[in-house]
């Protein structure tokens, strides 16, 4: 049987283990997919910049015009990050709300008595609460309105917050509360029929769109459509899963819905679900997703594969291609939850809670002076073919000379069993010579046959420099199934 040669890297994750479109794989992380040149090569790590001074799980950013990021809580504090990424903790919720999570926040500008000004807008379960920004980014006690206008539903859900058709719309179980320019509050501008309950909002040119559900348990989410000048929303389109969770807008309209990580997209008329996140469980939280150079960055939540994901194309006719940008900076992708995600000053910002040893709460951004180590794992080869099984004999390694300090393994499996380390012909198990453009990595087993076989790598940088491959050459041997 040939030789497979894997030379094209930048597919990005396949929505099949065995098939998918040119150059994707079964599954990865910290890969850069996106650079000019088509390698495997490392991402650049994440690194925590809040220290100890975040207490509780982000759920919202506001990249505000003042040049502050502010970060908002699910136990009521607030944080406030400057363009040197210091973080500091500017107030804690202290109003009559017992459930103190803020689940939703923005900036708007509206009248305050004398001047049109811009505020800063964050709620908690029963009200909406503001502070103008201008004393946001001084001293919060004092300034800020706790408890500033009651909402209907006083829903512990999602009160997803955005400007939208020139006014400030706020989620609110069945209701979508507003303020406008003048400071004016309806705490029920719309409705949707119970028990639907509105969890996310996106503003798309003059209408706003709502994603709702009814409760974890039941298999029902819809999108509705409002322009704020219709009486009532005006179209309603369902999407059979457990709620819709997240929407973005790119050239189209990127729909996260359910916990089974079903991605849909919307082009106003009709619904479809196109493929699914890797992982088990897998959900994003209604901030969790922002735009950076057209790109789509996903903060995924689930029982495992946790992370920061992108999805997009690199340029218009390119195939949009999904990868696993980014773990958060403790390395763990098991016992994670990602809050929120923004794009701030140019750059990626995620908020998590790792349990994995305690409840260790944090704030991410991308480590522009460090590479991510990156995980590679092939396509099953030569596909799952039922009439053979297929054997390696060894796997060939050509790269850039390997800088310094950097590594590669190599491992492999049948059949989906456990992953069994290769090593070079010397028994060593890694590259790691400096200066090294070749590496021959044999099979320790090479009588074990499979339905199918794949091979994983793995890249250890050192610092800002990272391995870069070029090809992976996989010697096989099939036979007939019956041998």
């Amino acid at each position: 049987m040939p030789n497979i040669d894997i030379s094209n890297f930048q597919g990005g994750i396949s929505p099949k283990p065995n098939r998918g479109p040119e150059g994707s794989f079964k599954y990865g992380y910290g890969l850069d997919i996106r650079g000019d040149v088509d390698s495997l090569t490392c991402n650049q790590a994440l690194k925590k910049i809040s220290a100890s001074t975040v207490t509780d799980l982000i759920l919202c950013f506001v990249p505000a015009s003042d040049g502050n990021l502010y970060a908002f809580g699910n136990a009521g504090a607030i944080y406030r990050i400057n363009s040197s990424n210091v973080v500091t903790k500017v107030h804690t919720y202290a109003g009559a709300d017992s459930v103190k999570q803020i689940t939703g926040a923005a900036e708007y500008t509206c009248y305050d008595g004398a001047n049109y000004v811009p505020y800063l807008f964050f709620a908690t379960a029963a009200h909406l609460h503001r502070i103008k920004l201008s004393d946001a980014a001084g001293t919060w006690a004092g300034n800020v309105v706790e408890d500033w206008k009651a909402f209907s539903a006083d829903d512990t859900g999602w009160h997803t917050i955005v400007e939208a058709m020139g006014d400030l719309l706020i989620a609110d179980g069945q209701y979508l509360a507003m303020v406008d320019y003048e400071s004016a509050y309806n705490s029920e501008a719309l409705d949707i029929p119970k028990p639907h309950r509105i969890k996310t909002l996106l503003p798309l040119d003059q209408q706003v769109l709502l994603g709702s559900f009814i409760r974890d348990e039941v298999s029902e989410g819809n999108i509705w459509s409002w322009d704020n000048i219709a009486p009532s929303w005006y179209q309603r389109r369902r999407v059979t899963t457990d709620g819709v969770n997240a929407m973005l807008w790119l050239d189209f309209i990127l729909i996260q819905a359910g916990e089974q990580g079903s991605l849909y997209s919307y082009d106003g008329d009709s619904v479809g679900r196109f493929r699914k996140l890797p992982g088990t469980g897998a959900f994003i939280h209604p901030s969790g997703m922002a735009v950076r150079d057209e790109i789509a960055y996903m903060g995924v939540n689930g029982d495992n594969k946790v992370g920061i994901y992108s999805f997009g194309a690199d340029y218009r006719g390119d195939t949009r291609k999904l990868n696993h940008d980014y773990i958060i900076s403790t390395g763990h992708t098991t016992n994670v939850r990602i809050g929120a995600v923004c794009v701030y000053n140019g750059q990626l910002y995620a908020s998590w809670r790792d349990t994995t040893s305690g409840t260790v709460y944090g704030l991410d951004t991308v480590d522009t002076a460090n590479k991510a180590t990156g995980r590679y794992e092939s396509m099953e080869v030569p596909g799952a073919g039922k009439a053979t099984k297929t054997r390696l004999g060894h796997i060939r390694i050509a790269c850039e000379p390997l800088p310094a300090g950097c590594t590669i393994a190599v491992q492999y499996r049948n059949n989906n069993g456990a992953w069994q380390d290769a090593a070079l012909g010397d028994g060593t198990p890694t590259m790691a010579t400096t200066g090294m453009t070749e590496g021959w990595f044999a099979v320790d087993h090479p009588e074990e046959y499979g339905r199918w076989c794949e091979v994983a790598v793995t890249l250890t940088p050192s610092g800002n420099t990272a391995p870069e491959i070029y090809s992976l050459d996989l010697s096989l041997e099939a036979v007939p199934n019956n041998e």
